[in-house]
């Protein structure tokens, strides 16, 4: 390696440092209400103590009982939570731990993006993409979010990346028959931390076949021996048939495709279409949202021209981003822009190779001067400016505020709800919740989903929590021949059924809500006496 390759290395390592240490100071407490992280750790927590069996049958009942199926299914995919369950083996249900965790996994990921474009575009160009990824306010905002969508960006960019080296440039790494395996593996681990990464599968079949046709015409001979052009896919299958066999698996995923049809297609094509202008504007005041605007407003003619630009010089490049897209505008649910993650190092790719482009065909070239920059380099020094703004104003008000709660299931509130459901219910309760997988991690309460008051009269739930003032606890106020308030804090109300479907308490079990004093997080609690049910007439006010 020479000393300029090394120096590049040095400075992507600095970059890369230095974001590693905004990230550290900037994480906030608890977590966002989304409890699709819930889940994960759930999930981590089981492979840990072993209780696999007994989540999949819990998160089965949630899945079966809850008023719709886009609720999440009724597993994750494994690959995340066996990541987690390392973190959770060794510092328990330590959310900070794994925020810092699944981070860790966003910045491979722009390692594997500068080696991913590295000859393709130039040092500056590609280091600026590093950076804008890197500060951009949508990834930034991710950090405090443990979920899956980083640990897929990685192994899925390394996929592209290996493939990309050894079957379009043709470098050897370890072997045919290993580079083949290590392209197998390494679409097995996206598959396994996120359904969606199957599209890796046509994609390295489209580049291979690409491949072969250009090597036949310009040598009459084919790149590939046959074991080598099949090893990707048969490793990819046995690790996902032992991954089958070992843990066990949501068929689930498929019931979603019921709402499949040309109105969902139509309006995904349509919204993701105009998410792109949210990797622009997240989180930004009034006036950065507008320069942000402009900002995507420009790069869309340079963003077309880039493309074709780069069909010319590696398929992988266009087929990836193409049939990704494809997978989200074709699965009914939608997920924002999180799930288009992967694509938006094209995005910035084709962006600036689009105006490198123009730039030639004005008779600039694309590092001379037009004024003072060149055109990609004035976008991006104004997104750097942009984005660095508000990424580092969000990491400079955790660091003034570090008692700051993120709104969600760690707040006072929530903490007290989910406290005196774990204390005052029995452990085989039902609680209808509309976040039922933090319900089930946080309180250890069987939860589903339910909205209708129909419903509600029929489900086999004892007790409804629900925010205060929202649609259900309107329904339920002053109805006390459906529930009975007994539990009450400034953001939530728990409601104890009058009748449910399940069997009556036997003789002697434990209440299902306690008379209380009205003391903090229910303490005070009085029995009237063993083996007779209670009516509960007071409220709780914290």
């Amino acid at each position: 390696m020479n000393r300029g390759r090394r120096n590049e290395i040095l400075i992507l390592v600095i970059v890369l440092m230095a974001l590693f240490l905004v990230f550290s100071v900037s994480f906030r407490h608890g977590h966002h209400w989304g409890d699709d992280f819930s889940q994960y750790i759930v999930q981590a927590r089981a492979v840990v103590d072993g209780s696999v069996q007994d989540t999949y049958e819990e998160s089965k009942y949630r899945y079966d009982y809850s008023e719709n199926k886009l609720i999440g299914p009724v597993l994750y995919p494994w690959g995340y939570p066996l990541l987690l369950s390392a973190v959770y083996a060794l510092r328990g249900f330590d959310i900070l731990a794994m925020k810092a965790f699944t981070s860790l996994f966003f910045l491979l990921s722009l390692a594997v993006v500068f080696f991913l474009f590295r000859g393709r575009i130039t040092f500056t160009r590609n280091l600026l993409i590093v950076v804008l990824l890197g500060i951009n306010p949508a990834f930034f905002e991710a950090r405090d979010d443990v979920l899956s969508d980083f640990p897929f960006l990685f192994f899925s960019l390394l996929s592209l990346l290996l493939m990309q080296r050894t079957v379009v440039d043709r470098k050897t790494l370890a072997g045919p028959l290993g580079d083949s395996v290590l392209i197998g593996a390494c679409m097995f681990l996206s598959f396994s931390t996120r359904m969606a990464g199957v599209v890796l599968l046509p994609t390295l079949l489209l580049v291979q076949l690409v491949e072969s046709v250009r090597s036949y015409r310009l040598s009459r001979t084919l790149p590939f021996r046959f074991t080598a052009f099949l090893a990707p896919y048969a490793v990819f299958f046995v690790l996902a048939s032992a991954l089958e066999i070992w843990l066990p698996s949501s068929s689930s995923y498929a019931d979603q495709l019921g709402d499949f049809g040309w109105g969902s297609v139509t309006r995904n094509l349509m919204l993701y279409a105009k998410l792109p202008v949210d990797f622009f504007t997240t989180s930004m005041g009034p006036w950065l949202t507008v320069a942000g605007k402009l900002l995507f407003l420009i790069s869309i003619p340079a963003l077309c021209l880039g493309a074709v630009r780069t069909a010319g010089g590696s398929c992988l490049f266009i087929l990836f981003p193409a049939l990704y897209m494809a997978l989200l505008i074709a699965w009914p649910g939608v997920q924002g822009l999180r799930f288009m993650f992967p694509v938006m190092p094209f995005f910035l790719l084709f962006l600036f190779q689009g105006m490198d482009g123009a730039a030639s065909r004005l008779s600039l070239m694309p590092g001379q001067r037009l004024g003072v920059l060149s055109p990609a380099a004035a976008y991006g020094a104004v997104a750097l400016l942009i984005f660095g703004a508000t990424s580092l104003g969000q990491a400079f008000r955790a660091v003034q505020h570090p008692g700051y709660v993120l709104d969600g299931p760690y707040t006072r509130d929530s903490a007290s709800l989910f406290g005196f459901i774990a204390h005052n219910t029995r452990k085989d309760d039902v609680v209808i919740f509309s976040k039922p997988r933090a319900m089930w991690l946080f309180a250890g309460r069987r939860s589903v989903r339910l909205s209708r008051l129909e419903d509600i009269m029929v489900s086999e739930a004892r007790f409804i929590a629900c925010r205060r003032d929202d649609p259900v606890d309107k329904a339920l106020h002053n109805k006390i021949w459906i529930a009975k308030k007994v539990y009450v804090n400034d953001s939530f109300s728990l409601y104890a059924r009058m009748s449910a479907r399940p069997e009556p308490m036997k003789t002697g079990s434990d209440p299902p809500v306690r008379k209380v004093s009205g003391t903090k997080g229910g303490q005070g609690a009085k029995k009237k006496g063993p083996g007779k049910r209670r009516t509960v007439t007071i409220e709780i006010r914290l």
